[in-house]
């Protein structure tokens, strides 16, 4: 499944295969089927993202990683 993360709130760090940056309000992130990715809060304020997946999300799509 294609992913696509848009932030609406908030600061995060983005994991994305084996690249690490910051993200912020109005930021939109494209994620290829089975790129290792996460996300986590680095601000202030709750970090809200918009997920849309094409085709549509199942749960069987998702492998969790070690850290």
């Amino acid at each position: 499944t294609e992913e696509i993360y848009h932030i609406t709130q908030g600061k995060g760090l983005m994991r994305l295969g084996d690249q690490m940056f910051e993200v912020t309000v109005g930021d939109s992130i494209c994620i290829a089927p089975g790129t290792l990715h996460n996300i986590k809060n680095i601000g202030e304020v709750p970090l809200k993202i918009l997920c849309c997946c094409s085709p549509p999300y199942r749960d069987s799509d998702t492998e969790l990683a070690a850290d």
